[in-house]
C-alpha cells in the first residue's frame, strides 16, 4: 500500500526569524479500520 504524502515548509513558532523547514504531511484519502483492512487480506 502506498502512502500519500506533500511536503510542506513549517517554521518555528518560539522564533519566527529561524529558517524553515520541510516536513511531510499525509495526505488522508478517507477512513480505513482494522476490520477492512484485514478483511483485505
Amino acid at each position: 500500500m502506498t502512502v500519500k504524502y506533500n511536503v510542506v515548509e513549517r517554521g518555528n513558532p518560539s522564533n519566527p526569524a529561524a529558517p524553515k523547514k520541510f516536513y511531510p504531511s499525509i495526505e488522508s484519502s478517507g477512513r480505513k479500520t482494522l476490520r477492512l483492512s484485514i478483511c483485505a487480506l
